[in-house]
């Protein structure tokens, strides 16, 4: 396996092969950091709905989220009710936090609770090595294309056919022939992993987890505006309402 791959980088040539080990280290450098940081913040398909669950199992939990203003102390003992993992779904999580710590009870006058800033700022940091991984691979056709023309150029100007060793003529051909060949391949095979694995790999798992996000939003809204009241005291009062009502209405008869 070593060998071939020394054969293919020396048919590459000085020029391109150090392009190519610098734009596949540098798709690797990307790979290794997306996926650290969706195995932080990323998260399941349902997930969401799992969250709003165990919020609604707790009744102390309702109500701090209702409430609001929650101390530091509190919070982490909450979070650990509703996430066990501490050092997965941060995301998640730090919503929550945010959620908690809020300095007031009404939502209305938290703007980046209602669009999410600081979640999607991190969204958005993920999509960015996404897209550095993917601009290298679409650069990468170009590069191979360029080894591929220097090839045949070089095989066609810079091979001495009047030499009376036909074997050093064909060494000459077949070395540049090999920089043509083996700089597209090493770049269409590059391109295609590097897209497959965008595609069914993190923008998959980003596009999940960006649902999800959304969807937890929503139902922590609706947690925060149910009614706090009991059902029984809202009861008496719409049973006071309507006894003033039948009151007023039989004095208007006796009028």
């Amino acid at each position: 396996m070593f060998k071939a791959l020394t054969d293919i980088i020396s048919a590459i040539g000085p020029i391109f092969a150090p392009i190519f080990v610098a734009c596949i280290g540098f798709i690797f450098y990307r790979v290794g950091t997306t996926l650290q940081e969706l195995k932080k913040y990323g998260c399941s398909i349902g997930f969401a709905r799992e969250v709003r669950d165990r919020l609604k199992k707790s009744d102390i939990l309702v109500k701090k989220i209702q409430s609001g203003q929650v101390e530091e102390l509190d919070r982490r003992n909450l979070l650990k009710l509703i996430f066990p993992n501490q050092e997965k779904h941060l995301l998640f999580s730090g919503l929550l936090v945010r959620f908690f710590s809020r300095p007031v009870q009404s939502l209305e006058g938290q703007p980046s609770l209602q669009s999410l800033s600081d979640e999607f700022a991190i969204v958005s940091r993920i999509k960015r090595g996404i897209t550095g991984i993917k601009c290298v691979s679409a650069l990468l056709p170009a590069v191979g294309l360029c080894g591929t023309l220097t090839g045949m150029f070089g095989a066609f100007t810079g091979t001495d056919f009047e030499d009376p060793n036909m074997q050093n003529v064909m060494t000459g051909l077949m070395m540049n022939f090999g920089t043509a060949l083996w700089t597209t391949i090493a770049a269409i095979v590059i391109k295609i992993m590097a897209d497959l694995w965008c595609h069914f790999g993190p923008q998959k798992q980003l596009s999940i987890m960006t649902d999800e996000l959304v969807q937890l939003k929503y139902y922590v809204f609706d947690i925060v505006e149910l009614p706090t009241k009991p059902v029984q005291v809202v009861a008496k009062e719409t049973g006071a309402v309507h006894e003033e009502s039948l009151d007023s209405c039989n004095i208007n008869q006796d009028a």
